[in-house]
C-alpha cells in the first residue's frame, strides 16, 4: 500500500510493509519525498528521495512509477497537481485519510469515517486521538473526565478541540443538552401480573375511593400483594420514588382501620406527618374513620405556626405520627392505648442510617415488634443498599423493585464562572416551566443548595429574571411552608429553592432537580442522600421525563480530590450504600433504658440477645451496670427482672441521654432557666444580608454568615475595622457586643456566652408574650442578626422539652419548688403570656 500526502507541490510518500506479522502490522517500510513540477505540459518528478531504513531504495522515476502502477495507491487530500499527475500516468488511486500521529511513529493507518478524529486540523485514528485527549486531560487537570462522561463525549464527537471546549465549559449548556448529558436512567417495566383494584379482597367502600385515583396496581404493589401484603406479612418495600410505595401501606392499613384495628403511619418529619395527616383526612374522611396526629411537642401557640392539639389516641382508627411521637407513647408505658394495633407503616425507613436518630428508630422498631408481635410492620424506602440483610434483621419479607416509572436524564454541567452558573440555572428553570408534558403539566424545578441564606439569594435572583420562585427551609413559619407547598402543587410557581437538609422533606412533584451545591451544610452529600434527592425528578402522573443537573464551576476541578468537581463524579458513579445503625455509649444507655421502660416484664435474656446482635461500642451488661449504678433501673430479685425507677422513666420519656439527666439532677436546686440554657442553646443565627455584604466589602475577603462561628465571634470582639462601616452597622455590632458578649470568661470571645445570652433573650421575650416573628424582627432591627421565626419556634419547642425533662426529674426526687416553677414556665412559653 502506497500513501501519498500532498502539500502544494511537495509530496510525502509512505509504503506499508508487505510481509505482515503481528510485530510489523501497519509498519512503514519505505518513506520519502519528491516534488512535482509542470514542464512542457507534462508533470515531472523532481528532487526524489525514497529510503528504506535510511537507505535509498529507489533511484529513478521509472522505478517509482512502476511501484505506483503495481500497488494500491491512496492519496490523503484532493491536491490538483497530484491528481493530474496520477491521471497523466494512468495510475489508479483512492482517496483516504491517514493518522498523522501513526505516521510519526512509523505506522500507516487508513481512517474510515467512523474512526477519523481531528485535532488542530490534523487527522488521527481513534487510538491516537484517545492518547492525545488523555494527555490533555492529565496535563490540564481534567482527571475526573476519565469516566462515563468522557467516553460519551469521545464517542459522540470526533473533534478533539470541540471535546476540550466542552470540558472547559465553552458552550451554552441550555441550548446543548446533549453535551451535558452524563447518562440516562431508563424508565423500565418488567413483566408482571395485572391486578385491578376491583379484584382485591378489600372493602367495597375503599375500592370506590381508590378507583377515583387508580384502576390497576403498579408493579411494586403487585409484588407486595404476592408477598402477602393482605395476609399480614411484614414487608420491607424498596423501590424508586413515585413507584407507588405509599399506596402499599394504605392497602394493608385502611382495611384494618375499617375493621377496628389501629393503623399507624410513621414519618421522620413533622411537616411530612402533617402532610400525610391532611391527605388521609381528605381521602378517607368519608369512611368515618377517626384520624389523629401525634408529633411530640408543637404545643406553642403562635401566629403562622402549626399548633397541634394533643388528642387522645385510644379511640383513634388511624394515627399519623413522627417516630418520636409514637416512641413517646411506648417509653411512657402507655402502649395499652394502642390496643388492637393492626399495622405500623414506617415511611423513609432508611433514616436508620441517620447519626442522631437512627438508633432511636431502630429501638422503636424493636420495641414495637416485642410489645405487639402480631402487628404487621411495613417499612418503605427508595434507598437501601443492603435491603436483604435489613429485611432479615427485622424479620420482613423483601419487596424490591428497581425499575423506574419515569426515565431520568442526569446532566453534568461544568461552567466557567458563577455568572454562567447563575444564567444556566435561570434559563433552565424558565425553559422547564415553559415545557408542558403530554399529561398537561408545566415542568417545575427543585434547586438544592447548601444554606438557607443561599436559598434567599438564588430565589431573589430568579425573581428578578421573571421566574416565579420561592425559598423553602426549616426556618420558615408553618403557614409560609404550606403556602409554598400548595402553590407548587397548583403549578402557580415554577421553582422551589431549598436546602439539602430537606431532602427527606415534603413532596414537591418536580420534573427537574438542580444541584446548585453538593453539600449539606459543611458536609458533602452521602451517596444515599444524593440518590434520594435525584429521585425526586419526574413523576409518572405529571411528567414524561425527569431531569437532574449537577452544576459545578470549573474553578473547582483543578485539584484531584476533595473538591466539588471530584465529589460530583464520585456521586454520579455511586450506588446506594448499605444502611448501618450507628451507636455511641450514650445511645446504648438510652435504648436499653427505654426498652426496660416500655416493655412490661421484659425478658432480659431476649433483650440481651437483641443487643448482642448489634454493633455497639459497649456490652449489654455494661449498659445495665451503669443504669443500676445511677439508680435509673432496679433489679427485682423476686421476679428476676429489671424495672425502671421514676428517675429512669423521667429520662426515657424526655428523650435525653444519661449525661444530660445527671446534669439536671445535680442542678435541681439551681435556676431552672440556667439549667435549660446549659442543655439547649439556639443553633441557627446569622449576620443579616446587609451587614454581611458590608463586612465583606470593608475587610476585602469573604465573611461567613453564621453568627456563632469562632471567626465571627472574634470579628465582633476585635472591632478594629468598625470605622469603615456605616453608622447603622457600627451600632449593630456594638449592641451585639454590649448585650450578648460583654463577659469575663477566660476564653472570651470563644466562649458560648453569645449563644447563651441570645437564647436567654429569646426565652425572656417569649415569657413577656412575644411571638416568634416579633422576636425575629427585633434581632434584625436592633442587631442586624437574622434568626428565622421558624427556628425561634423550634428552639422554644426544645426549651419546653428540656423544661419537661427537668419537671419529670424534679418530681422523681420530690423537689416540689422546681416542679412548680417548670409547670409555670411551660405554660407561659406555650401560650406566650
Amino acid at each position: 500500500m502506497i500513501i501519498l500526502k500532498a502539500e502544494n507541490n511537495n509530496i510525502t510518500l509512505y509504503i506499508r510493509e508487505k510481509k505482515k506479522t503481528k510485530q510489523n502490522r501497519n509498519k512503514i517500510s519505505i518513506q520519502g519525498q519528491f516534488t512535482l513540477k509542470e514542464e512542457s505540459n507534462q508533470i515531472e518528478i523532481k528532487d526524489m528521495t525514497i529510503e528504506k531504513y535510511s537507505e535509498k531504495v529507489i533511484n529513478n522515476n521509472y522505478d517509482l512509477l512502476y511501484m505506483f502502477k503495481n500497488d494500491n495507491v491512496f492519496i490523503t487530500n484532493e491536491n490538483d497537481i497530484l491528481i493530474n499527475f496520477l491521471n497523466q500516468e494512468k495510475i489508479e488511486y483512492k482517496i483516504g485519510k491517514i493518522c498523522e500521529r501513526c505516521c510519526k511513529n512509523n505506522k500507516i493507518k487508513i481512517l474510515t469515517t467512523k474512526d477519523r478524529y481531528t485535532y488542530n486540523d490534523k487527522d488521527l485514528c481513534r487510538s491516537c486521538a484517545e492518547k492525545t485527549i488523555k494527555h490533555i486531560i492529565y496535563r490540564d487537570g481534567f482527571v475526573d473526565y476519565m469516566n462515563n462522561r468522557y467516553e460519551l463525549l469521545f464517542n459522540k464527537y470526533q473533534d478533539i478541540n470541540k471535546i476540550i471546549n466542552i470540558m472547559e465549559g465553552r458552550y451554552n449548556p441550555v441550548d446543548n443538552p446533549e453535551l451535558t448529558l452524563y447518562d440516562t436512567l431508563p424508565a423500565t417495566e418488567g413483566k408482571y401480573e395485572k391486578i385491578q383494584i376491583k379484584d382485591l379482597t378489600i372493602p367495597e367502600k375503599l375500592k370506590k375511593i381508590l378507583m377515583k385515583r387508580v384502576d390497576t396496581l403498579l408493579p411494586v404493589q403487585v409484588k407486595a400483594i404476592k408477598k402477602g401484603l393482605l395476609e399480614d406479612e411484614n414487608l420491607l418495600v424498596v423501590s424508586q420514588t413515585a413507584s407507588g410505595k405509599t399506596l402499599i401501606g394504605e392497602l394493608a392499613g385502611i382495611p384494618k382501620a375499617m375493621n377496628n384495628k389501629k393503623m399507624i403511619y410513621l414519618s421522620p418529619l413533622v411537616a411530612l406527618a402533617n402532610q400525610k395527616y391532611r391527605d388521609f383526612k381528605r381521602e378517607y374522611g368519608e369512611l368515618g374513620l377517626k384520624i389523629v396526629i401525634k408529633v411530640g411537642q408543637n404545643r406553642i401557640k403562635a401566629e403562622d405556626e402549626l399548633y397541634i392539639l394533643d388528642k387522645p389516641i385510644s379511640d383513634a382508627d388511624i394515627i399519623v405520627a413522627t417516630y418520636e411521637g409514637l416512641d413517646y407513647i411506648l417509653r411512657s408505658g402507655k402502649y395499652k392505648d394502642l390496643k388492637d394495633l393492626g399495622i405500623v407503616v414506617i415511611d423513609e425507613i432508611h433514616m436508620l442510617e441517620n447519626e442522631e436518630r437512627g438508633h432511636r428508630l431502630n429501638g422503636l422498631i424493636n420495641r414495637l415488634m416485642t410489645i405487639f408481635p402480631e402487628t404487621q410492620i411495613i417499612g418503605l424506602s427508595a434507598t437501601i443498599g443492603n435491603s436483604e440483610s435489613l429485611a432479615k434483621e427485622f424479620n420482613m419479607k423483601l419487596v424490591e423493585y428497581d425499575k423506574r416509572p419515569v426515565k431520568i436524564e442526569r446532566h453534568f454541567v461544568d461552567v466557567v464562572s458563577e455568572n454562567q452558573k447563575n444564567n444556566f440555572i435561570t434559563s433552565t428553570c424558565k425553559k422547564e416551566y415553559d415545557n408542558v408534558s403530554s399529561k398537561g403539566f408545566h415542568g417545575q424545578t427543585i434547586i438544592f443548595t447548601d444554606s438557607r441564606r443561599k436559598t434567599h439569594i438564588i430565589t431573589n435572583r430568579l425573581r428578578k429574571n421573571g421566574i416565579t420562585a420561592e425559598y423553602y427551609h426549616a426556618g420558615l413559619s408553618y403557614s409560609n411552608k404550606v403556602r409554598v407547598e400548595e402553590a407548587f402543587l397548583n403549578q402557580e410557581i415554577s421553582t422551589v429553592v431549598t436546602t439539602s437538609a430537606l431532602s427527606n422533606g415534603v413532596d414537591f412533584p418536580a420534573s427537574t432537580v438542580i444541584f446548585e451545591s453538593l453539600r449539606m451544610g459543611i458536609d458533602w452529600l452521602t451517596n444515599n442522600e444524593f440518590h434520594q434527592m435525584l429521585g425526586r425528578a419526574g413523576r409518572p402522573m405529571y411528567h414524561d421525563v425527569g431531569k437532574v443537573y449537577i452544576v459545578v464551576n470549573e474553578d473547582n476541578r483543578r485539584y484531584y480530590s476533595n473538591n466539588e468537581y471530584y465529589i460530583a463524579m464520585q456521586l454520579l458513579r455511586s450506588n446506594v450504600d448499605n444502611i448501618n445503625v450507628l451507636y455511641d455509649n450514650l445511645d446504648v444507655y438510652e435504648q436499653v433504658l427505654s426498652d426496660i421502660c416500655a416493655i412490661e416484664n421484659v425478658d432480659i435474656d431476649v433483650l440481651k440477645k437483641h443487643y448482642d446482635s448489634l454493633r455497639i461500642p459497649i456490652t449489654f451488661e455494661e449498659a445495665v451496670s451503669l443504669l443500676l449504678d445511677k439508680n435509673m433501673i432496679i433489679f427485682d430479685n423476686i421476679n428476676d427482672t429489671y424495672h425502671a425507677t421514676e428517675y429512669g422513666k423521667a429520662i426515657s420519656k424526655s428523650f435525653i441521654n444519661v449525661r444530660e439527666a445527671e446534669h439536671i439532677r445535680s442542678n435541681l436546686y439551681n435556676d431552672t432557666i440556667d439549667t435549660v440554657l446549659s442543655l439547649e442553646k439556639l443553633k441557627n443565627a446569622y449576620f443579616s444580608h446587609g451587614i454581611l455584604n458590608k463586612l465583606c466589602d470593608t475587610l476585602n475577603y469573604h465573611v461567613g454568615a453564621r453568627l456563632f462561628s469562632d471567626y465571627n465571634k472574634e470579628l465582633i470582639y476585635r472591632g478594629d475595622y468598625i470605622s469603615g462601616l456605616a453608622e447603622i452597622y457600627q451600632n449593630s455590632l456594638i449592641n451585639i457586643y454590649d448585650d450578648f458578649m460583654n463577659c469575663s470568661c477566660d476564653y472570651n470571645p470563644y466562649c458560648s456566652c453569645l449563644e447563651m445570652n441570645i437564647s436567654s433573650h429569646i426565652i425572656e421575650r417569649r415569657l413577656q408574650g412575644w411571638n416568634p416573628s416579633e422576636i425575629a424582627k427585633e434581632f434584625n432591627r436592633e442587631y442586624n442578626i437574622l434568626i428565622y421565626s421558624g427556628d425561634i419556634y423550634s428552639y422554644l419547642d426544645q426549651v419546653i422539652m428540656k423544661l419537661e425533662a427537668i419537671r419529670r426529674i424534679s418530681e422523681a426526687f420530690n423537689v416540689s419548688n422546681t416542679t412548680i416553677k417548670c409547670k409555670k414556665l411551660i405554660e407561659k412559653i406555650e401560650n406566650g403570656e
